[in-house]
Order: C-alpha cells, then sequence, then structure tokens
C-alpha cells in the first residue's frame, strides 16, 4: 500500500494547548487497504478501517513531536510514513 498525510503539512507549527487534525490517505493498486494506524511521538493514537483516514489529538504539548502513519494491505503488507510538528509555548502576554 502506499500511504501519505494530507493534512497537517510536515513541519507546521502550533500552540501548546491546540487541538491537531489529522487526515492520511491510503491505497493499494493490488488489493485494499485494511487499516491505518496513527502513532503519535509512537504512541498509538487509533486505528480507522475506513477512508477518509481522520483523526483528533487534543490539547499538544510544547516540543517537537512526530507523527506517524501505518497502513496495511488485505494482504498483510504494510507500508509507513512520518512527518514532525513544532508546538510553541502558549504566549499569555
Amino acid at each position: 500500500p502506499t500511504v501519505s498525510f494530507a493534512a497537517p503539512n510536515d513541519g507546521a507549527t502550533f500552540t501548546e494547548g491546540d487541538d491537531l487534525n489529522v487526515t492520511v490517505t491510503a491505497s493499494d493498486t493490488e488489493g485494499s487497504v485494511v487499516d491505518v494506524e496513527l502513532y503519535y511521538d509512537d504512541n498509538l493514537v487509533g486505528t480507522d478501517d475506513e477512508d477518509p483516514y481522520t483523526w483528533m489529538i487534543l490539547n499538544l504539548t510544547e516540543g517537537t513531536h512526530t507523527l506517524r502513519a501505518k497502513a496495511t494491505d488485505d494482504e498483510g503488507a504494510e507500508t509507513e510514513t512520518s512527518m514532525s510538528i513544532t508546538v510553541e509555548e502558549e504566549n499569555t502576554g
């Protein structure tokens, strides 16, 4: 299968406390995608088995974080991709 992030963009910057909508696209030319898993800093956020593959990560914390998506097809083949985001400290002024 193939898998890629539709949103957010790699290297995107957010503010501490923000919520993040993540959308992943996945396809398989020789069969079908069974599911897509999303990881946030190596912690499983969830598994989605229906296109569009979407998740919400609540209350982001400051720092650089890695998003990783893993797609599995109907033959058990897996493909993954990753990207990073930056969460900046909330400016309380």
